[in-house]
């Protein structure tokens, strides 16, 4: 399983599939005012398309290089495969 967050406080983890599935919900909702829902959908679905990497798995479940948060870049992986 890919990992999207763990929460601090109680080490709750969210999978990357819940959260990208969420996010594009809610960027399909924001977006239909717009008339273009569906490509909120895609762009909610494709945001976080790095955190799928095998780094930034070892970054959020061990981190072994004590990499701080932003280290790991996840975020234009989405851009990069459109």
């Amino acid at each position: 399983m890919n990992i999207a967050h763990i929460r601090e406080y109680d080490k709750t983890v969210q999978s990357l599939e819940d959260h990208l599935k969420g996010t594009s919900l809610l960027c399909r909702d924001f977006a239909s005012k717009m008339g273009l829902g569906c490509v909120g959908e895609i762009l909610g679905l494709l945001h976080d398309m790095g955190k799928a990497s095998s780094e930034f798995n070892s970054y959020i479940t061990d981190n072994p290089d004590g990499l701080s948060r932003g280290e790991v870049d996840h975020s234009t992986a989405g851009a990069q495969f459109l």
